[in-house]
């Protein structure tokens, strides 16, 4: 792996010395990663939630990497990744850019989607009487070209308008 969090790190460690961790039970999980830090510090990184060998990362980065050795994951995966890395918020544009959110919990890999641009374009064309149209307004998913991986929903149209479509566009403030 490029990295390993700071309370897998801990848990690792503990594993491996049981009685260390009887002895100086209580050390918290910081102190450890202190004490760690400060023993094997030339020859690792030691970022603020995780370890990398020699080399700083960037959070956003390790949400991507591990999005990217996912075909199919979840957003409690995503929620995991955040407590282990002991930070608040998951960089779900960064995520999007590689990943497609198919359902209110599951993410699957762009690679996996392959849609017919011009006819879902023409289909939806036709729903989109104003300039500017809710997305909620359309509800007919069985009208749009069956997916191999996916099943049409309100997440994935989102998905398509924004990173697919080249007639349309979808008008969003921020990603959750």
């Amino acid at each position: 792996n490029e990295y390993v969090t700071a309370s897998r790190l801990y848990c690792l460690v503990k594993g491996e010395l049981p009685d260390l961790f009887k002895r100086y039970d209580f050390l918290s999980r910081t102190a450890v990663y202190g004490v760690l830090r400060y023993k094997f510090g030339q020859f690792f990184t030691f970022n603020i939630s995780c370890v990398t060998y020699n080399e700083q990362i960037n959070i956003s980065s390790i949400f991507v990497s591990f999005c990217k050795r996912h075909k199919k994951f979840k957003l409690s995966d995503l929620s995991k990744l955040e407590v282990d890395l002991g930070v608040v918020g998951i960089p779900f544009e960064q995520i999007y850019a590689i990943a497609a959110r198919v359902s209110l919990d599951t993410f699957i890999s762009r690679e996996c989607l392959e849609f017919d641009v011009a006819r879902i374009d023409k289909i939806l064309s036709a729903y989109c009487p104003k300039k500017i149209t809710p997305i909620n307004l359309f509800s007919d998913y069985k009208k749009l070209p069956q997916l191999k991986n996916a099943e049409w929903n309100i997440f994935l149209l989102e998905h398509y308008l924004l990173y697919h479509s080249k007639k349309l566009s979808l008008l969003k403030r921020n990603f959750a």
